[in-house]
C-alpha cells in the first residue's frame, strides 16, 4: 500500500517540508533506498548522505536543513520510523492449526474447537483439551 509524505507526516505528527503528494510504498536504510521508499536520518553526523540518497522521503531531526527531497522533521526519527514500519508492514500473528504430523496422540483424547497441537507434542491418553 502507498502513502503519501503527507499522510505519513500528519500520522507521525511531523513537520512536511517539501512536497506533501510524493508516493512512498517502501522503507530502506539511507544508503540503499530507491525511489519511492523512505528512509531517516537520526544524526546531524550523517546529513552528508541526504544529497546521495535515492529515497523520495526523509525522515529527520529539526537539526537538518532543506534539501532537494521532502522532509519530514520530527522530534524522535527513529522512533517515527517504528511506526511507519508498524503502519506500513503490520505484524500478523499466525497460530497453527490442526494437529502436526510429528506430535504423538494418546487414545480417548478430546480436543476442543480451534485447538492445534503443535510439532513434537505429546499428549497422554484420556486427556481433554
Amino acid at each position: 500500500m502507498a502513502y503519501t509524505a503527507r499522510d505519513i507526516a500528519e500520522f507521525i505528527g511531523g513537520q512536511l517540508k517539501g512536497d506533501g503528494s510524493v508516493e512512498i510504498k517502501g522503507i530502506s536504510g539511507i544508503t540503499d533506498a530507491k525511489a519511492g521508499e523512505i528512509t531517516f536520518i537520526d544524526s546531524p553526523k550523517l546529513k552528508d548522505r541526504l544529497g546521495r540518497t535515492k529515497a523520495s522521503c526523509i525522515i529527520t531531526s529539526f537539526d537538518i536543513k532543506e534539501t532537494d527531497k521532502p522532509l519530514i522533521k520530527c522530534d524522535n526519527p527513529l522512533l517515527a520510523m517504528v511506526k511507519i514500519i508498524n503502519k506500513m508492514f503490520p505484524y500478523k500473528v499466525s497460530y497453527p492449526k490442526g494437529i502436526d504430523k510429528s506430535a504423538s496422540v494418546g487414545k480417548n483424547v478430546k480436543l476442543g474447537k480451534n485447538v492445534a497441537i503443535g510439532a513434537n507434542s505429546v499428549i497422554g491418553d484420556d486427556v481433554t483439551i
